[in-house]
Parts: structure tokens; C-alpha cells; sequence
């Protein structure tokens, strides 16, 4: 997401104007943090070393929030392989 809302002002952050706020402000709004549309609590992300801008994400979004990554959707639920257990029953 490129935009929130901080609960503690009412304002709509982007997410690379969010990163310069002086370290205190942001440490303060950072833990105040909803998604614009679904209203679920959300977190930032500083710019990465790597390239990848800052940004915010929910924890998660509400089922169907248009603000929710393609991702998010396609792992719901599926973060763990389903196997079958395997039974050990002490011989070889």
C-alpha cells in the first residue's frame, strides 16, 4: 500500500512522505497505523537496501480490500505445505 491513515492524527500518509517524519513522530504514529479501506491495523516499511521503496501493509487486510496485494490473496491460508505425516514405527 502506498497510503494509511494514523488514528493518532486522522492523516493520510504516503508511505515516502511517512519516512521522513523525524524518528520520534514516526516511532509514535508508526504503532497508530489503519489500512485507508478495510480499517484493519497497519504497519510501515522503510526503504530497503535493495531498492524496494517504503511502503505499508496490513495485518491483515479485510477478505476482499481492494488495497490488499495480489499476493496476500494468493498465499491465504497456504503459508505451510499441507503433507502427509510420516509414521515411524521403529522398524527399518
Amino acid at each position: 500500500m502506498n497510503v494509511a491513515q494514523c488514528t493518532l492524527d486522522g492523516q493520510y500518509y504516503l508511505a515516502n512522505d511517512f519516512a521522513t517524519l523525524p524518528a520520534k513522530e514516526l516511532a509514535e504514529k508508526r504503532a497508530a497505523l489503519i489500512c485507508t479501506e478495510c480499517l484493519n491495523p497497519a504497519f510501515f516499511t522503510k526503504k530497503s537496501r535493495n531498492g524496494r521503496g517504503a511502503s505499508f501493509g496490513a495485518k491483515p487486510h479485510v477478505l476482499g480490500c481492494g488495497l490488499a496485494s495480489k499476493e496476500a490473496e494468493e498465499v491465504e491460508g497456504a503459508l505451510f505445505e499441507v503433507v502427509d505425516p510420516l509414521i515411524n514405527s521403529g522398524h527399518e
